[in-house]
Order: C-alpha cells, then sequence, then structure tokens
C-alpha cells in the first residue's frame, strides 16, 4: 500500500508443523520529510465462548493473551475439553508503546470505521473480563526520510503458557521466520511431482498416503554415493541370498546348530 508518501506491506506465511500465522509489517518513508507515526496493528479474536471470554497483555510472554472456556454440559466431558486450545495469542518481535485488549474499550461509539481509542494519543493498556476480546497493539516512531522499519508477529491457538513461549522461542527469534518460510517451500515442492497428490506434466500413479511416504524416505538414500568394492560385494551376496549357504569373509554361512545337515561321509 502506498499512500501520503508511506510505503506500507503485509505479509504472512505458515508453518509447517504449526498452527500459527507468521505476519511481518514493514513500514517505509518514501517522502522527503520526517514523518512522526503510530501504528496500530489489530488482530480480531472473536466470540469464544459463553462460558468464559478475556485477554490481556503479557510481559513475560511478549504479547496478548486471550483466554476463553470451551462450552461444555456434562462432567464427563471435562477430560476431553480440557485438552483443547482454548488460548489465542499474538505475540510481538518488539515491543508496543500500548496495548488494547478489550474490543469495545477500542471500538467505542465509532466502530471499527472510526475507533474511539484512536483519538487520544496512546491506547488505554486495557484488559477483557468477561468482554469481547481483540489484540490491538500501538508503535509510535519517527522515519527519516527514506527509513524502513519492519514488524514481525505470531498469530495463532494454545494450549497454555508454556506452548506459547514455544512458539515465541521458535519463531521470534533471529533467522526464525526464515527457517518457517523455507521449510514450508521445501513442503509446498514435495507435493509436485509423482510423489505429489497434485495433477501436472508428471506421471501419475496410483499411491497411496503412506506409500508416498516410504518412497520419500527411501529416495535420499537411494541417491548417496556410490559404494565402496566391499560394501557392493555384500549387497550382492544380501540380495541373492548368497548368504544363505555360503560364507564370505565372517558374512552369512550356515549356523553351528544346522551344519550336520550339510556334513556327509563321502
Amino acid at each position: 500500500v502506498r499512500a501520503m508518501g508511506l510505503q506500507l506491506s503485509w505479509s504472512v506465511s505458515l508453518p509447517v508443523d504449526d498452527a500459527a500465522e507468521l505476519w511481518t509489517l514493514r513500514v517505509r518513508n518514501a517522502g522527503s520529510d520526517t514523518r512522526a507515526l503510530s501504528l496500530y496493528p489489530f488482530f480480531t479474536i472473536g466470540y469464544m465462548s459463553w462460558m468464559n471470554l478475556s485477554a490481556a497483555y503479557r510481559p513475560g510472554l511478549d504479547g496478548v493473551v486471550a483466554r476463553s472456556v470451551t462450552p461444555y454440559q456434562k462432567v464427563e466431558d471435562y477430560a476431553r475439553i480440557k485438552a483443547c486450545k482454548d488460548l489465542t495469542c499474538l505475540l510481538h518481535g518488539t515491543r508496543p508503546t500500548a496495548w488494547e485488549t478489550c474490543l469495545e474499550a477500542f471500538e467505542g461509539e465509532g466502530g471499527l470505521p472510526s475507533p474511539d481509542a484512536l483519538r487520544g494519543e496512546r491506547l488505554g493498556d486495557g484488559d477483557a473480563v468477561y468482554e469481547m476480546p481483540a489484540a490491538v497493539l500501538q508503535y509510535r516512531l519517527s522515519l527519516a526520510p527514506g527509513a524502513e522499519v519492519e514488524y514481525r508477529f505470531v498469530f495463532g491457538p494454545a494450549r497454555d503458557d508454556a506452548q506459547i513461549a514455544d512458539l515465541r522461542d521458535r519463531y521470534l527469534c533471529a533467522g526464525g521466520f526464515e527457517r518457517a518460510q523455507a521449510a514450508y517451500r521445501a513442503y509446498l515442492e514435495a507435493g509436485r511431482g509423482c510423489l505429489g497428490g497434485a495433477a501436472g506434466p508428471w506421471p501419475r500413479f496410483d499411491l497411496n498416503a503412506e506409500q508416498r511416504a516410504w518412497i520419500s524416505a527411501a529416495l535420499p538414500r537411494a541417491e548417496q554415493p556410490e559404494l565402496p568394492e566391499k560394501q557392493r560385494l555384500d549387497k550382492t551376496l544380501v540380495t541373492f541370498n548368497c548368504i544363505a549357504c555360503h560364507e564370505r569373509a565372517g558374512l552369512g554361512g550356515i549356523a553351528p546348530e544346522r551344519k550336520p545337515l550339510f556334513t556327509g561321509t563321502q
């Protein structure tokens, strides 16, 4: 987006193994004057449960954490629902100037088109207690002409604080986003070709998921450098089962308890 001498870009990527969104915001001053700005990254969380809704900023976890309780009516259901990921977190790589976690306090009478909270210099650092949660951060900065800043966020569900800390440590570290993006590109590339499920300009084989997994695991080994001579000989003996009755350099041969069956007097 380009407007009023500023260039802003949002991008999102997905990790292969975690249910999370990795967001990157870049802001560049393309004008000729220094700009004083307030940025307000806003992530909706929504109505999660009628039993409990809350959210607060957690400095120790570097982000906003919203809580809920999955609705249940029978005592025997509690063992099942307590394993649900009832936390939603928005983690940041750069500490914000201020924040707001109550949607109603942020919107006020102006609603999302013109939130009341933006009329002041800074957000109210409020909590949501049995109220609709939201994750709103505020960054106040000064950008010289040509200067650019980048902010990174992780947004997703979690079961407890330990999982939230794990997401933060895995992705909001040096090279965390880059490693996740490289892994996802490799994941997409693995879906191409004969072993992928997508159609394309390649042969199509009727393979199930397990067969594809086994072949994919075997291919790197098949592409290893050529075996040395001794290993090639041993491989040949094993392939043709020569070692069932022949012995070579300690490989194979008749078991001692079966040797009398192969011994004669003539």
